[in-house]
């Protein structure tokens, strides 16, 4: 459920366009005279128990079954009040094993394979909570399946699927809203999968969109947005800072208002956080971003973050590994440095600041880890070590 917030005087609604909370005028009170001073103590991540003996959280390491295969670049998903984690890659072998954790009983049980084969190493993973069950779409072998919660599989149906690259998916209003794209077409291909009707709908990209890479899709109640990325067709590798929004219901486009937008950016973080879309880090040509905003849809206007305090990534230039999990109320970031040293934090988002928070004690054995939040702790999952191919068999859980 969305926090009730009281919008600040600046951001004027404009009639009552959009959806969600924020089309019911439920804005978060983030104003710099309003922010609690840097050093002051910070409350605890709503609807979580009381803070356990040290300010930072603590981490523990999960119990696993015996033939749970090391692996990085897990796909890694919440499945109601479980954790479903399929595939990814070890020793240069694609990892065929495919788990659930319950997390409150703590117990694994094996998900299906879903017939996909050493050759299937891209996956794409949507949980559907209306007929619960996991979408999985794998690009190389370009077909789907979805995996029920009792080890059972089905195949989707391919008709109107997209013919090129997923490269990401969402579940908005009881759909599977699917973006994909290559270098080679003037626009993105989308499409919409029913569960219900195990039926795929073609979406036709709005007129104005170019097709790119590394951008963000997030979904609201109702809608799917598209942010940010890199042109792959007129100015290969140009970050761009422009979006859209596609509306389910009456199946049309709208543009995100780029005044006061973040900086262009590409391999950025974005989530819906029940009342606004959060971006946060990412980079340009230049290099590592610290620094972020938040997308209101009502009034189509966006409301800079406060980067003071974030996790230093030890970079200024060039790639670098982070990851991140929205809890509710706050945002969840670690960043790995080339090194092997972390530096991890918690966005407070009703508050606009940053606290400093314990980073994974195995750091450096966790570069393209896989990390998800549920039930009051946050999950991380596989990786390999920085400097060598050495995969990480362990799951860690933090707790507040």
């Amino acid at each position: 459920m969305p926090m009730r917030w009281t919008a600040p005087q600046w951001l004027i609604l404009a009639g009552t366009a959009g959806c969600g909370a924020s089309a019911r005028g439920e804005m978060p009170v983030i104003s710099q005279a309003e922010v609690s001073p840097a050093d002051a103590s910070i409350g605890m991540i709503e609807g979580c128990p009381a803070r356990g003996p040290t300010p930072g959280g603590s981490w523990q390491s999960v119990g696993l079954p015996e033939d749970f295969s090391a692996r990085a670049n897990p796909s890694v998903v919440v499945a109601g009040d479980a954790i479903a984690v399929l595939g990814g890659f070890s020793e240069r072998t694609v990892v065929l094993d495919n788990w659930l954790l319950d997390t409150r009983t703590s117990r694994w049980s094996r998900l299906a394979s879903g017939g996909f084969t050493a050759q299937s190493r891209s996956l794409v993973v949507v949980w559907m909570p209306e007929v619960r069950e996991i979408f999985v779409w794998s690009n190389i072998e370009h077909r789907g399946t979805r995996m029920a919660l009792d080890g059972t599989s089905r195949e989707l149906s391919s008709e109107g699927a997209p013919v090129t690259v997923v490269r990401h998916a969402v579940s908005v209003a009881g759909s599977v809203f699917a973006a994909a794209s290559t270098t080679l077409g003037d626009h993105d291909e989308f499409a919409l999968y029913d569960p219900r009707t195990d039926r795929w709908e073609p979406v036709l990209a709005p007129r104005e969109q170019t097709s790119r890479g590394n951008y963000s899709l997030v979904a609201t109640d109702r809608a799917a947005i598209v942010w940010g990325g890199i042109d792959a067709v007129s100015d290969p590798q140009r970050p761009r800072n422009d979006g859209w929004r596609f509306d389910l219901p009456t199946r049309t486009w709208s543009s995100v208002s780029q005044r006061n937008a973040p900086a262009p950016r590409s391999t950025h973080a974005a989530w819906w956080i029940g009342d606004s879309m959060l971006v946060w880090s990412g980079q340009d040509r230049a290099g590592v971003l610290q620094s972020g905003g938040r997308y209101f849809v009502g009034p189509d206007a966006w409301l800079a973050m406060d980067g003071r305090g974030a996790p230093d990534p030890g970079v200024t230039s060039g790639t670098y590994a982070f990851s991140t999990a929205w809890t509710g109320s706050d945002l969840l970031v670690w960043a790995l440095t080339p090194d092997g040293r972390a530096d991890a934090g918690r966005y407070v988002a009703r508050e606009d600041r940053w606290a400093e928070i314990e980073p994974p004690p195995d750091a450096r054995r966790r570069r393209e880890s896989s990390t998800v939040w549920v039930d009051c702790g946050l999950y991380v999952v596989g990786g390999r070590d920085v400097m060598r191919w050495e995969f990480t068999r362990e799951v860690l859980r933090w707790s507040p």
